[in-house]
């Protein structure tokens, strides 16, 4: 659309500082000789074609940013797109004074199933339900495409006492109820007593057992010694905390550089994010509460722990993405990425009526435990004179 001249400037709005990040630095190796600024760093540079933003910036931006004659420098006419990033109905409820505001064509991404996106947001788009203008279906892109990798689900034992209820068998209306209430995964269902949740998820017992089974059966890196790259996805801030601290008791000999935090407000968050995404550099497991659940591109993932409930299915859809990508040589030269794991201790699959395709994960022998091996036999076999 820029080099046909349809669109002058654009705007690119998501929900996160490190998306906001990731865009432009995408859009930059596609469109490499056009002027772009992230407004959330550079507030000079605002004259750029492409702008990216986070919707609380730019709303900011509209309000403050002014020309040498007072006028606002983002008039309503400043962009002719504005593309909206996880274009979900939370987005329009809460900052529709964007898009009332500039004059633009939009156009919403989402990596959420059409059946699941709700019908209010194909209303702001004035589309029929269940019509988007494009869709890709997951099936497609693994089986016929080859531009995504399949999942399988490893069976967890868990104690979790259960819900009740299939999120497939609730109505419209009810499903709306829900992901309204837990959209931000804060509270939880009347029917859950909390007490019980938070019995099971601080359970030491628990947790060591969830870390032993990621270790043990979880893909593992290609120098064969510990898992790939691994998102574990907490409860909340102070369980997440816990699930380091656990990792650290039980594997001393990584000096607390394997596994580390990514959630909001926590000092290290970004640079633990930005070594994450070094392919053979620790850390190799990250825990998280909400910061890595849409969006963000590792290639390298090879393995998903649920250890928290999830409500709402747009966004459990968006966390299984996380693992979806495409990656050369990871496994070794000219052994590409072909699956990962979905480790389950929450029952989320069960809420969602849902049924993967499971795998018994196989015994996976490390070199230096190979090595160890053969010598213990080599040195059985000394004792024998004859040998």
């Amino acid at each position: 659309m820029t080099r046909s001249q349809q669109m002058e400037r654009v705007l690119f709005l998501a929900d996160r500082k490190e998306l906001v990040k990731q865009a432009k630095n995408a859009f930059a190796r596609y469109i490499p000789k056009t002027t772009m600024c992230n407004l959330l760093l550079n507030k000079e540079d605002r004259n750029a074609k492409f702008v990216f933003s986070t919707y609380p910036t730019i709303l900011n931006a509209i309000d403050t940013m002014k020309n040498s004659d007072g006028s606002r420098f983002f008039s309503p006419g400043h962009f002719d797109l504005i593309v909206i990033d996880e274009a979900h109905r939370s987005i329009f409820n809460k900052y529709r004074a964007i898009f009332e505001y500039f004059d633009a064509c939009l156009l919403g991404l989402t990596a959420t199933p059409k059946k699941t996106v709700h019908q209010s947001t194909y209303e702001f788009f004035d589309m029929k339900n269940n019509m988007p203008t494009d869709v890709y279906e997951y099936d497609e892109a693994i089986n016929k495409d080859h531009v995504l990798v399949p999942f399988y689900l490893i069976e967890t034992a868990t104690r979790i006492p259960d819900d009740g209820i299939t999120y497939e068998k609730l109505d419209e209306e009810e499903r709306e109820e829900y992901e309204d209430e837990f959209c931000e995964d804060e509270g939880m269902p009347e029917h859950i007593p909390p007490e019980n949740i938070n019995k099971y998820i601080f359970n030491i017992d628990t947790v060591d057992k969830m870390i032993s089974d990621l270790m043990n059966n979880g893909i593992k890196h290609k120098n064969g010694n510990h898992v790939g790259k691994t998102i574990i996805f907490a409860q909340n801030k102070r369980h997440a905390k816990f699930i380091v601290e656990r990792f650290d008791k039980l594997y001393p000999q990584y000096k607390g550089a394997f596994c580390k935090l990514v959630i909001c407000d926590e000092p290290y968050a970004e640079k633990n994010l930005d070594d994450f995404k070094k392919p053979d550099e620790c850390p190799f497991i990250t825990v998280t509460v909400d910061m890595l659940e849409t969006g963000v591109d590792v290639p390298e993932i090879t393995n998903l722990v649920f250890a928290k409930k999830v409500y709402s299915r747009i966004k459990f859809d968006q966390m299984i993405g996380r693992g979806t990508r495409l990656c050369n040589n990871l496994l070794g030269e000219g052994e590409d990425k072909r699956e990962f794991y979905v480790f389950d201790y929450m029952r989320n699959f069960q809420f969602f009526d849902e049924h993967p395709k499971g795998k018994e994960p196989g015994m996976t022998v490390a070199p230096v435990t190979a090595r160890f091996v053969r010598r213990v036999q080599l040195i059985r076999l000394l004792q024998d004179l004859v040998y």
